[in-house]
Formats: C-alpha cells, sequence, structure tokens
C-alpha cells in the first residue's frame, strides 16, 4: 500500500487484505467488533478509490491534471 500526498509518495505500508469484503468503502473512521470507532478529526478532500493498484506515474499524472 502507498499513500501520495498532492501526487508525491508520502509513505507505505504492507497490507493484508484478508476476506473479500461486503460492504461499503468508508474513509475517516474504522470499525471494530461491528461498530464505527477512531473517527478521524479533521477533513479529508479529494480523495479517490480505483479498482487496481496506480504506478506512480499514473499518481502524478492524476495529479498534475488536477483529476
Amino acid at each position: 500500500m502507498t499513500l501520495y500526498v498532492d501526487g508525491q509518495r508520502a509513505g507505505n505500508a504492507n497490507a493484508c487484505l484478508g476476506e473479500r469484503s461486503s460492504g461499503n468503502t468508508v474513509i475517516g473512521r474504522g470499525k471494530f467488533n461491528g461498530n464505527p470507532v477512531d473517527f478521524w478529526r479533521g477533513a479529508v478532500d479529494q480523495a479517490r478509490v480505483y479498482d487496481r493498484a496506480l504506478s506512480a506515474s499514473e499518481v502524478a499524472q492524476l495529479y498534475a491534471s488536477g483529476g
């Protein structure tokens, strides 16, 4: 998993994907024991989710085009 901020790589981490999810994508909080927890304190802006991993050049191109 790689996090990009303003088109630049800001960090990365190994991810254990586990089983396929059947719920909604939620940004800004976690879920524990079936309950919403750990709410993000602040704003989340221009978050995007893709159905595949993007390359670093694709991320840079998206950032440069504003899209």
